[in-house]
């Protein structure tokens, strides 16, 4: 975010705001045969059953919602 606000100093962008919603991670347990919401990015485990997995479903995305521009 301060990042952001910094980049935008004496520009045309200078006074806009940067949001940023989390969306969680989810991932495909083979073992349980479903998509599990990870409890943390740190552990790419299942949380029911504890095995590892590596098929990411969401959370690894970027998408622009909106942008308003005024003049």
């Amino acid at each position: 975010m301060f990042s952001y606000e910094v980049a935008c100093q004496d520009t045309t962008l200078q006074g806009s705001q940067l949001i940023v919603e989390d969306v969680p991670v989810i991932v495909y347990c083979s073992q349980c045969r479903k998509e599990q919401t990870l409890e943390s990015v740190q552990l790419f485990q299942c949380p029911e059953c504890g095995t590892p997995t590596m098929d990411i479903r969401q959370g690894k995305e970027l998408e622009v919602f909106a942008l308003e521009v005024q003049e």
